[in-house]
């Protein structure tokens, strides 16, 4: 199934056998696409049409998170178009002196094989999750996921954040994402 719902909240409890996969650009999309065919892989893939940077990372596997920035404050994870705004912000912060760890998840669903979210947490103490979906359902979907891995969020500093659009906005803005951010450090 391709869709360009930002609502993929009720996909992920619907379709429970599915891969659901978050591409953060056309190209990946695309190779994404020719895997799925190839392994006979059941999915839902779901694109978003602003989300389209071609000069990032072309690849990933289903199951595996994908490290768009290192850092030693805060876990920052995205996917699909949230991811550009999220970099951009792990940018605007690294200014301020706050130093994130930004993981694009790209698979929702197998989620996060290799348990690189779980160990950056573990290293941060500090959960922020960037949400396309107004009403935060992916979000509540990835802190179950979390809730399933052990000790994933016991430790954390604080209680996790959701940052989703305001307003009549569709997607999260980088602004948006480093206010939060920042307001937790000041």
């Amino acid at each position: 199934i391709r869709t360009t719902e930002t609502e993929i909240g009720a996909l992920l409890s619907s379709l429970s056998s599915a891969a659901v996969c978050c591409p953060c650009n056309k190209k990946q999309a695309d190779t994404l696409y020719e895997k799925l065919v190839k392994d006979g892989t059941q999915a839902v893939v779901s694109e978003f049409g602003d989300s389209y940077n071609e000069s990032r990372y072309s690849d990933f596997d289903i199951g595996h998170v994908h490290i768009e920035s290192v850092g030693t404050d805060v876990t920052i994870l995205c996917f699909g178009a949230t991811v550009a705004p999220s970099a951009d912000a792990a940018n605007m912060l690294k200014a301020k002196g706050i130093s994130a760890d930004v993981i694009d998840v790209c698979s929702l669903r197998p989620f996060d094989t290799d348990g690189f979210v779980v160990a950056s947490l573990q290293k941060t103490k500090q959960l922020f999750i960037v949400d396309c979906d107004k009403s935060g359902a992916t979000a509540i979907y990835l802190l179950g996921m979390l809730a399933l891995h052990g000790n994933a969020m016991c430790g954390l500093q604080a209680q996790p954040v959701v940052i989703k659009p305001v307003g009549n906005r569709t997607l999260v803005e980088a602004g948006d994402i480093y206010n939060v951010v920042a307001a937790r450090y000041e």
